[in-house]
């Protein structure tokens, strides 16, 4: 496993992890953290560009993100 910064190409998989985030999120009570919308794409390519956005994967895929802001 290695953790790296996350480029454009990670978009698809980043997404994924934060929709299964906000379902988890929504099924455990915590209906406001992430509303609609949040996070987008939008946001997720302004960290990617500022380097402020990591992965951590394995061979085959991204298991996880952590951004600093």
């Amino acid at each position: 496993m290695e953790i790296r910064k996350s480029t454009t190409e990670d978009t698809k998989q980043i997404m994924a992890i934060f929709e299964t985030a906000k379902a988890y999120m929504i099924a455990q009570g915590n209906k406001t953290q992430w509303g609609k919308g949040y996070p987008d794409e939008e946001i997720l390519k302004t960290d990617i560009d500022a380097g402020n956005s990591y992965v951590k994967e394995s061979p085959e895929y991204v298991l996880n993100i952590a951004l600093n802001r």
